[in-house]
């Protein structure tokens, strides 16, 4: 009598591991929700180094077109000039002349 009570009992807890595992709904839901939030956190992560990256080379075109408008001033090329009218004047005379 033993022996069939400890048969039974083994069996029923085969068949309970086995239901465990086979069917979907008790443990595998479960693993398959981690695996998609551990997928959409890594794109995640990537979609951060991707706009991190733009955002320095961003920040270095800026100091480089600052360095830049910086050299401009410092050179003095694109000063107004202080001319009189009459200079002006015999200057678009020119430039008409040419024109035709």
């Amino acid at each position: 009598m033993k022996i069939i009570k400890w048969l039974i009992g083994l069996i029923a807890a085969i068949g309970s591991i086995a239901a465990i595992m086979l069917v979907p709904g008790w443990g595998s839901n479960r693993n398959k929700r981690i695996k998609e939030i551990n997928k959409e956190s890594k794109k995640i992560n990537a979609n951060i180094k991707k706009r991190e990256k733009a955002q320095k080379n961003i920040e270095k075109s800026l100091k480089n077109k600052k360095k830049a408008v910086k050299e401009i001033k410092k050179q003095g090329k694109y000063k107004s000039k202080k001319v009189s009218g009459k200079k002006a004047a015999n200057f678009l005379k020119k430039y008409a002349k040419k024109d035709k």
